[in-house]
C-alpha cells in the first residue's frame, strides 16, 4: 500500500488500499535557446549572417545567404531549405553521418567533378563535340562529313548512298589545295582562297562538267615608274640648318639658323567676272622673329659682336603673283 512506480515515461501509478491509481507525469516546460559562438542570444538578434526572432516558446532563425529558415518550438524542429540551392539535398550542408565521403558536408551548388564522365575517343570520320553543362561536360561524336577508306580520312569528299545500290560512293564536294607552306586547305565550290602571305594570287573552286578543279589566278602589277608617284609636299614650317656667319672676314662658330620652308597653295584660273586669268599666290613666310646676338672671331684675334634675326614661326601668307609679260605675236609678211 502506498507504493508508486512508472508505467511508462508519461504515466505514474500508485497503489492505495489495493487500488492502482494512474496519474500522468507533468513534463517540465522546455524553453528553446540559441547560442552563437558559445554565447546565448535572445530575440530579436541579428548579425551579418543570421537573424533571430520569436518568443519564449517559438524561435525562428533565418539565414538569408542560403534562404534557410529554422523554426524551433518546445516539441518540434522544422528546417526549410530552398530547392533551387540544395537540389533535393534534404540534409542541407551538413550531409549524413554514415562515414561515406560523398555524403560529407556540401557547399552551395557544389559539383563533384570526379563523378563527371571522361572524354571519349571518336572513330575515323567523326569528331568530338563538347557541350558544357551546369556541372559536367557532355561528350558526343558527330560526323565530319568526310570519306573514310582504308583507315584514312579524305577531305573534300562525302559518302552518298543510292536507293538502287547496296553500297554508297565517295563524291567530291570541295576542292583540296596544298599551299606552298604544305598546309591543306578545303575550298567550297565557287569560293575563293587568298593566301595571307601572297595577296597577288587567289584560288577558286569551280565545277566544270561535273568535275571540281582549282583555278589559280595571279595578278600582275604594272611596272614601277617613279615619275608616276606624286611627290610628298611638305607643310610650311620652321626648319633649321647649321651655318657659319661671316662679316668682313670675321666668322662665328656654327649656329643653328632657323628659316621658313614648305609648300603653300597657288593657282591660276579664268574668272568670267574679270574676263581674265586670276592668280592666287601664297608664300611660306615668317610670322614671328627674334633678334639674337653672337660673336665673330677675326683673324687679328679681335672679337666683334654681331646681331642676327632668327625665325620663331611660319605661315602661308598671300602674296602678289608676278604676271608674265605676253610675247608680241609676229605677223607674217604677205
Amino acid at each position: 500500500n502506498g507504493e508508486t512506480w512508472n508505467i511508462n515515461n508519461c504515466t505514474a501509478a500508485t497503489c492505495i488500499n489495493g487500488t492502482v491509481i494512474e496519474k500522468p507525469t507533468v513534463c517540465p516546460t522546455v524553453q528553446p535557446q540559441v547560442h552563437v559562438n558559445e554565447k546565448r542570444r535572445y530575440p530579436a538578434y541579428s548579425n551579418s549572417i543570421l537573424s533571430l526572432t520569436g518568443t519564449d516558446l517559438v524561435v525562428e532563425l533565418e539565414i538569408p545567404e542560403i534562404s534557410t529558415v529554422v523554426t524551433y518550438t518546445d516539441s518540434s524542429l522544422r528546417i526549410k531549405l530552398p530547392y533551387d540551392l540544395f537540389s533535393g539535398n534534404t540534409e542541407g550542408q551538413c550531409g549524413t553521418c554514415d562515414n561515406l565521403k560523398p555524403n560529407d558536408c556540401r557547399a552551395l551548388n557544389e559539383c563533384d567533378v570526379n563523378l563527371c564522365p571522361s572524354p571519349i575517343t571518336c572513330k575515323l570520320g567523326f569528331q568530338l563535340n563538347v557541350t558544357s553543362g551546369v556541372c559536367c561536360q557532355t561528350y558526343t561524336c558527330v560526323p565530319k562529313g568526310v570519306c573514310v577508306y582504308n583507315q584514312t580520312e579524305y577531305q573534300g569528299y562525302e559518302y552518298k548512298t543510292e536507293a538502287v545500290s547496296c553500297c554508297g560512293t565517295c563524291v567530291q564536294k570541295s576542292c583540296i589545295l596544298t599551299a606552298p607552306d604544305n598546309k591543306t586547305h578545303v575550298i567550297e565550290v565557287n569560293d575563293t582562297y587568298v593566301p595571307p602571305d601572297d595577296k597577288c594570287v587567289q584560288y577558286t573552286c569551280e565545277n566544270v562538267n561535273g568535275h571540281l578543279i582549282t583555278k589559280e589566278t595571279k595578278t600582275s602589277c604594272p611596272p614601277y615608274n617613279p615619275l608616276d608617284c606624286e611627290p610628298v609636299r611638305s607643310v610650311c614650317e620652321v626648319r633649321s640648318e647649321e651655318t657659319v656667319i661671316e662679316v668682313n672676314g670675321c666668322k662665328s662658330t656654327a649656329l643653328n639658323l632657323t628659316y621658313c620652308s614648305g609648300h603653300c597653295g597657288s593657282s591660276s584660273r579664268y574668272s568670267s567676272a574679270a574676263n581674265q586669268i586670276v592668280h592666287d599666290c601664297e608664300c611660306c613666310q615668317e610670322t614671328k622673329t627674334i633678334q639674337k646676338d653672337t660673336e665673330l672671331f677675326c683673324d687679328d684675334g679681335s672679337v666683334v659682336k654681331h646681331a642676327y634675326v632668327a625665325v620663331e614661326s611660319c605661315q602661308c601668307i598671300a602674296s602678289q603673283c608676278v604676271t608674265p609679260t605676253p610675247k608680241a605675236q609676229r605677223r607674217r609678211r604677205r
